[in-house]
């Protein structure tokens, strides 16, 4: 994936690294994030396939944390 001119959201580099920035961007507030793809056709399935995944399960595992901690899972 490249940087664009504008916002720089540094979402480059292996598919972990990826979704952690993405975890820390949702942390601070964001919900909506614009992304840019050089070669699409080859790149956007690969996003699909391995970043967000990882961004899904790192969700789900933070609200189960959260809901441990508020005695909701006891």
């Amino acid at each position: 994936m490249q940087p664009n001119d504008g916002f720089k959201t540094r979402l480059i580099g292996p598919a972990e690294q990826i979704a952690d920035r993405i975890r820390q961007y949702h942390e601070v507030g964001v919900d909506l994030i614009l992304a840019a793809f050089l070669h699409y056709e080859d790149e956007l399935p690969r996003f699909g396939e391995t970043v967000i995944p990882l961004v899904r399960r790192e969700r789900a595992k933070a609200r189960t944390e959260l809901w441990s901690s508020n005695g909701v899972l006891a």
